[in-house]
């Protein structure tokens, strides 16, 4: 009797796994319901003990989440947010935790304060999805998406990977091991602004925006 409703528990566990996994799937296949879904989670008060924090990378796309593998101790000595203290983790998770916070800006950005979707422009499999602040509909921020099978992704973290101090600063840390470098990082060493302003182009062009 004991082994028969143990096996039903885990019987029902495991739909309730597939269950969820399909809703998941199915909300990520709406553009505009995954960014509402990723705005959410970078908007909370994330702690590194948790393991909230570290679902935001899945909402990345597959180019993202490796360059975030090959790239978050570099990233995690450049986070402002917490005072210099997380450059000095001596564990993996710190460095990830502290590599992610400075990518999406999560403790500092607030429910109250949550950027909102306003237009979303779509080139299968590329889009760009325009966010604004609840306080400033007048601006715009943009941020790329693309689709991967069923599920559309963020690209570049919503932007903040073509930050000059992100960008600028992965590039200067490899450089100086004499880390081979990608083609992104000789032109932002070169001209960050230049690469900043290309990268934005290169984007919207992939979306059927063509900007001057």
């Amino acid at each position: 009797m004991v082994v028969a409703m143990f096996v039903l528990a885990r019987q029902l566990s495991d739909r309730e796994k597939i269950k969820a996994k399909k809703t998941l799937t199915t909300q990520m296949s709406e553009p505009r319901t995954m960014v509402r879904m990723y705005l959410i989670e970078v908007s909370l008060n994330h702690d590194y003990k948790s393991d909230r924090w570290e679902k935001i990378i899945g909402f990345m796309s597959s180019n993202d989440q490796l360059w975030f593998e090959e790239n978050f101790r570099f990233i995690a000595s450049l986070n402002r947010y917490r005072e210099g203290n997380i450059s000095m983790a001596v564990t993996e998770r710190e460095q990830r935790f502290g590599a992610m916070q400075a990518l999406t800006g999560f403790d500092r950005n607030s429910k109250d304060n949550r950027p909102l979707v306003s237009t979303i422009e779509l080139n299968d499999p590329y889009g760009v999805v325009f966010i604004h602040h609840s306080r400033r509909p007048d601006t715009l921020t943009p941020i790329f998406i693309i689709r991967e099978g069923k599920e559309w992704k963020i690209r570049r973290f919503g932007g903040s990977r073509d930050e000059t101090r992100i960008a600028h600063g992965i590039a200067e840390a490899r450089n100086l091991k004499d880390l081979p470098l990608t083609n992104d990082e000789r032109a932002v060493l070169e001209n960050p602004r230049r690469y900043k302003e290309g990268k934005r182009r290169e984007m919207m062009a992939r979306c059927g925006i063509h900007e001057q």
